[in-house]
């Protein structure tokens, strides 16, 4: 079993919430912005099927709903490992 590692988390978090939601929200809104910044993250894993795209999709519009909130990406990058661990342990299962 291999879980997700918060370094790669955090790298992820500093490109999609600081600098496409953070600079695509001045440009569109918010809500835009984290539709846009979801629907980019979840094609990264659209070769892997549907169902990665999805959660990829959800998992990224609930933290993108979390830095809006907090505007902090350490707090993202831990709510991203949480998730990813989760569903890596659940799809071994």
């Amino acid at each position: 079993l291999i879980l997700a590692s918060p370094v790669i988390a955090h790298i992820e978090e500093l490109g999609f919430r600081e600098l496409i939601q953070g600079n695509f929200e001045k440009i569109q809104g918010r809500y835009t912005a984290i539709l846009f910044t979801s629907l980019v993250y979840g094609l990264l894993f659209i070769q892997k099927g549907i169902l990665f795209f999805a959660f990829a999709f959800l998992s990224s519009l609930l933290i993108c709903l979390w830095y809006l909130r907090s505007k902090n990406v350490l707090l993202t990058t831990i709510l991203n490992t949480t998730i990813k661990n989760t569903f890596f342990v659940l799809a071994s299962l």
